[in-house]
């Protein structure tokens, strides 16, 4: 799911970049959790990209923000909203304004993305589906498909950038539960000769009843 956010991202700053495509996009920071949280700050010209995708956190949570220095827009993959909040927002009335704008556009947005999920009968992120079909007509006509060569190979270098942060998270919680598990063994006692095999001891119900087995 990640590409889908970053495209979108890298897009929405190029636009908000205003020097033209050439503008690299900097990864500043890159934090990604194990158990698949991940949040990237990225960055092209003076404008700002801020990425956040939850798979453990509650609720789940997918959106891309562009911060320039004359407004900043939010678009969540989950309910559908868009929240875009134009001009430099610098003066009290603007300040002042601000929450209620994002709070309107916020619940108004998720009514109308979840709405059109229901009546369209799509589960998938808001505009994938036309992205999909548009890229095949695009095959089928030979014309040049809605993302270019260039955009798909920056995508990938992101995400290359992200996953590689992503493996290191993962090997230090490798690491660490190896130690635990290494110490949680040496404070076993004998189990008395009786064994007991368990089947996908790796996920929910089956972590579980070794855990209930080994205590018993």
């Amino acid at each position: 799911i990640l590409p889908h956010a970053v495209y979108t991202l890298l897009d929405c700053l190029r636009a908000g970049a205003g020097d033209g495509t050439g503008t690299p996009v900097e990864v500043l920071v890159g934090n990604v959790t194990a158990d698949g949280d991940l949040y990237a700050v990225l960055r092209s010209g003076r404008a700002t990209g801020i990425l956040e995708v939850t798979l453990r956190g509650r609720p789940v949570e997918q959106w891309i923000r562009v911060v320039g220095t004359n407004g900043s827009a939010r678009a969540d993959f989950v309910t559908g909203a868009n929240v875009i909040l134009p001009g430099p927002g610098a003066s009290a009335p603007a300040v002042l304004l601000s929450p209620f704008r994002t709070g309107w556009q916020t619940t108004w947005g998720s009514i109308g993305g979840f709405y059109g999920r229901l009546r369209n009968r799509k589960i998938s992120y808001p505009g994938l589906v036309d992205l999909c079909r548009r890229f095949h007509g695009s095959i089928a006509r030979g014309t040049e498909p809605p993302l270019t060569p260039a955009s798909i190979r920056e995508t990938v270098h992101v995400c290359v950038q992200l996953n590689e942060a992503a493996r290191e998270a993962e090997r230090t919680a490798e690491e660490a539960a190896t130690v635990r598990l290494e110490q949680a063994e040496r404070r076993q006692q004998p189990a008395g000769g009786r064994t007991a095999v368990v089947t996908g001891g790796t996920g929910l119900l089956g972590g579980t009843l070794a855990e209930r087995l080994r205590r018993d």
